[in-house]
């Protein structure tokens, strides 16, 4: 790969971008936790420090991007025009089945509680909706043939069950394969991680087999490998 900076990517719900050192709050705040770390290989750190994110941005990634080591992108959130909850003018809902009438055009939700991050939001669990353009979520990719693999992806835990991981990587895989020509990747997931194994499933991998990596569950240190090639991307796609 060369130094290129890894170019902004969209999808419909999704914005795919860089991330910096201003970023790293976010990551911090939402790859710093057991649910997301718990199907990680233990060379990332558990308990996560708490300058992790920062340290790891500083000393490793964004070096690393530099020098064409590795693409990596931040999962952002489109905006999403808030609906009012309950009658109440200072709670809205995120857009969704059975939400409520829309606020007057051009008006900007408010927040809940005076916080300006969290808003009220549709449906079982509901959980905070973050602002637009903090990440909530990473894809990355590196060149090699590692235990690994190349491809990697997190989530924060509000989000998932929502498909979005399966949208960011289709636009990955859409620009490695089509833009960047790469010919075959490989992915890798904890046999204890089945929505991992599901987003292959949809996204067109194929399994090979299995690799031994110890991941901080401290349960089963089976990986499954998959395999993603060109050709099988475009026929996947229609193209």
């Amino acid at each position: 790969m060369n130094g290129m900076r890894p170019p902004v990517l969209e999808t419909e719900r999704l914005r795919l971008r860089p991330v910096t050192l201003d970023d790293a709050p976010a990551i911090q705040r939402y790859f710093g936790t057991w649910a997301v770390i718990q199907h990680l290989s233990t060379q990332v750190p558990w308990p996560y420090p708490p300058d992790g994110a920062l340290r790891f941005l500083e000393d490793t990634l964004l070096p690393d991007v530099a020098a064409g080591k590795c693409l990596f992108w931040g999962i952002t959130l489109k905006g999403e025009r808030p609906r009012p909850v309950g009658g109440e003018p200072e709670q809205f809902s995120c857009e969704g089945e059975g939400a409520s009438e829309r606020p007057p055009e051009g008006e900007r939700a408010r927040p809940v509680g005076g916080e300006p991050e969290q808003f009220i939001c549709e449906g079982e669990g509901a959980s905070e909706r973050p602002p637009e353009n903090q990440v909530v979520g990473a894809v990355h990719y590196r060149d090699g043939d590692g235990p690994k693999g190349n491809r990697g992806f997190w989530l924060a835990e509000h989000l998932w069950g929502r498909g979005l991981m399966t949208e960011a990587v289709v636009a990955v895989q859409d620009y490695l394969f089509f833009e960047r020509g790469i010919e075959r990747m490989i992915v890798v997931n904890s046999i204890d991680n089945p929505a991992s194994r599901r987003v292959k499933q949809k996204t067109g991998a194929r399994l090979l087999g299995t690799v031994q990596v110890q991941h901080h569950h401290g349960g089963d240190a089976t990986s499954e490998r998959w395999e993603v090639t060109r050709e099988a991307w475009a026929e996947f796609r229609g193209r």
